[in-house]
């Protein structure tokens, strides 16, 4: 019996410092890191900052993000599927 992945790995590299806080909100939030990064990918895009250079103001609204990541004001990215009405797998 076979199973077919779902989703690709990837690789990225974050700073010493950025990594941490990561840990950090992953842990505090019983989150995987990968959740917590698509979590923040689709917020991203849903803000529309993909098409454009990032700008101070947009590097306030990241900064803004992490700290909502932080404080835990966030969804999970199954629930952000469902209310969007996207499939699941």
């Amino acid at each position: 019996m076979s199973t077919t992945r779902t989703y690709k790995t990837i690789s990225v590299s974050f700073p010493p410092d950025l990594l941490k806080e990561l840990d950090a909100v992953a842990k505090k939030q019983y989150r995987g890191k990968s959740e917590i990064l698509r979590t923040a990918f689709l917020d991203f895009l849903g803000r529309g900052l993909q098409s454009e250079p990032m700008s101070k103001t947009d590097e306030t609204d990241v900064r803004d993000l992490l700290a909502d990541i932080r404080n835990g004001n966030t969804v999970s990215y199954t629930t952000l599927r469902h209310e969007l009405g996207v499939a699941t797998r």
